[in-house]
């Protein structure tokens, strides 16, 4: 399973977290391999002096998804931050980093899998929460 997800940063952390949470359920992560990528806009460097970044990081651990960037990705004159990542429940023959290119002040997260494609014969579909 691939996802992509964007967090607004004037998005509440804690509701976004308990949404998250709630489409984490709704996968049942447990049965397939996943990778969820997208630009959280939650600062997991702070993690340690961010109450709601703790709980974050504490719900994706009790889901086995562990963050794969572990680097700062926006860096500025005056910042850097750690707000674009991939999430996975499988560390396997992965491979990943971040790559240094002046596009934007966001760098480019990736990661390789080692997987076999299963041939799937359902229809794909995508879930749009909008929280303000």
């Amino acid at each position: 399973m691939v996802g992509c997800v964007y967090k607004h940063p004037s998005a509440n952390v804690e509701e976004f977290t308990l949404k998250f949470e709630e489409l984490l359920k709704e996968l049942n992560l447990n049965k397939d391999d996943a990778y969820i990528l997208g630009d959280m806009n939650i600062d997991l460097l702070k993690h340690h002096m961010h109450q709601q970044t703790g709980r974050y990081l504490d719900m994706l651990y009790s889901h086995d998804l562990l963050p794969v960037t572990t680097k700062p990705t926006r860096i500025t004159s005056h910042t850097a931050t750690l707000i674009d990542r991939i999430y996975t429940n499988t560390v396997n023959s992965l491979v990943s980093g971040i790559l240094t290119i002046d596009i934007s002040d966001h760098l480019l997260v990736f990661c390789i899998a080692d997987i076999k494609l299963k041939k799937q014969n359902h229809q794909m579909y995508f879930t749009d929460y909008i929280i303000r």
